[in-house]
C-alpha cells in the first residue's frame, strides 16, 4: 500500500492491508450491495458498464 511505499510503514504489512482493502472491494462489485443494486436495475446499458467496471477493477486495463 501507500503508507509502505512512501516508508510510513513496513512493506509487507502495508500491501497486506491494501490487499485485503481491494480483496472488499472485489467482494462489493461481485455479491454485496452493488452487485444487488446492479441486478436490480432494468437498465441494460447500465448493467453492461458496471460489468465492465467490475473486470477493470478486478483485472485491470491489460
Amino acid at each position: 500500500g501507500y503508507l509502505g511505499e512512501a516508508g510510513y510503514m513496513a512493506k509487507m504489512p502495508a500491501f497486506a492491508i491494501g490487499m485485503i482493502g481491494w480483496a472488499y472491494i472485489i467482494y462489493l462489485i461481485f455479491a454485496g450491495e452493488a452487485a444487488n443494486v446492479n441486478a436490480s436495475s432494468g437498465n441494460a446499458a447500465s448493467q453492461m458498464a458496471f460489468k465492465s467496471i467490475r473486470m477493470i477493477v478486478t483485472i485491470g486495463w491489460a
